[in-house]
């Protein structure tokens, strides 16, 4: 019984090890300081076939959200603090690209997905009128 099992395992952990990715990732942090109920929104760069997605939500905001931009190769965030809120609050969003080869289920080994995080690091200072 032994001896089946390790052939078997073996086959196993080759076919999960032949699927793994390797990653690209870039991270950039941007800072932003608003008043009170001030709104902030910047257009971010899709290149190439990326996807745009807000992976970490803001914890204090009335409007935290990625929209569609004026043309295709742009998304727009848009950041509006909750009422009242003053102090910290991030968002992250991740733009990735993954490059297919290979087929069937699992590619070839030399799949890779880049990656870009954007980290908003949100300061809302000043007093509340």
């Amino acid at each position: 019984m032994k001896t089946i099992a390790i052939p078997i395992l073996a086959v196993v952990l080759s076919f999960n090890l032949s699927c793994q990715k390797e990653q690209d990732q870039l991270t950039k942090t941007i800072n932003v300081t608003l008043a009170p109920g001030e709104s902030y929104s910047t257009a971010i760069s899709r290149e190439g076939d990326n996807d745009l997605a807000i992976t970490e939500q803001a914890e204090h905001a009335s409007v935290s959200e990625l929209k569609e931009g004026t043309s295709n190769e742009e998304m727009i965030f848009a950041y509006t603090p909750a009422s009242g809120y003053i102090g910290n609050d991030q968002v992250q969003i991740t733009s990735s690209e993954e490059k297919k080869h290979g087929h069937g289920k699992c590619p070839t080994r030399n799949q890779q997905d880049e990656s870009t995080v954007y980290v908003y690091k949100i300061t809302v200072t000043g007093e509340v009128h």
